[in-house]
């Protein structure tokens, strides 16, 4: 194309590169992602730059026509610019919300610690039952204080009070305690109940 025919490797490289890396993040703002390579991620940013161009480089065909010395401006408008609009309106095309907070939970670990945070029946917190690989066993309060990770990161949860058993099997509260930072890939299980304001019990 006549409006690319100037540019040298590395302005031909930003020039398609530019628009798909910014479509691409933006996207994955409103849907975690895994990490990934960048390197092995480039020809799908620069397939996205290609069907990005083909939509928007018709203006510029107009202004060369009509208004030439706005041409050269309307490219860089197009390549850094630009992307940005275009990847809000695939996410608004797409029916994810547009706010701060992620549009979709990836995973059943994230669309639980969701509810938890916006369930009133849940409000007080959850009690959580982790069961170890090694057969230990962890129970612990689950409330504004504490964390859980979300996707694309490892499942972790931070609990801020842990509980022990006593000799008759009753769960005592850990005193004093600074709670526990659990990775649950070394969890066989985790279960969770509504927190009651009794002591929970084995």
């Amino acid at each position: 194309m006549e409006v690319f025919k100037d540019l040298n490797t590395v302005e031909l490289f930003i020039a398609f590169f530019i628009p798909g890396f910014v479509i691409v993040k933006i996207w994955e703002y409103f849907v975690p992602a895994e990490s990934s390579d960048w390197g092995k991620r480039l020809p799908e940013v620069i397939s996205y730059s290609s069907m990005y161009y083909a939509v928007t480089i018709w203006p510029y065909f107009l202004l060369l026509a009509r208004y030439a010395g706005l041409a050269p401006y309307y490219v860089y408008l197009d390549i850094f610019l630009l992307p940005i609009a275009a990847g809000m309106v695939i996410v608004k095309l797409r029916g994810l919300p547009m706010r701060t907070n992620r549009g979709i939970q990836a995973t059943p670990w994230d669309q639980f610690f969701q509810r938890v945070s916006s369930d009133p029946s849940l409000r007080e917190g959850v009690l959580v039952d982790v069961r170890l690989k090694d057969s230990t066993q962890l129970l612990g309060y689950f409330g504004q204080k504490s964390f859980a990770s979300t996707f694309p990161k490892p499942a972790q949860i931070y609990l801020q009070q842990l509980y022990e058993f006593d000799k008759n099997g009753a769960a005592r509260p850990i005193v004093p305690d600074t709670g526990a930072l659990i990775d649950c890939e070394n969890a066989a299980s985790i279960s969770f109940r509504k927190w009651q304001a009794a002591q929970p019990n084995n």
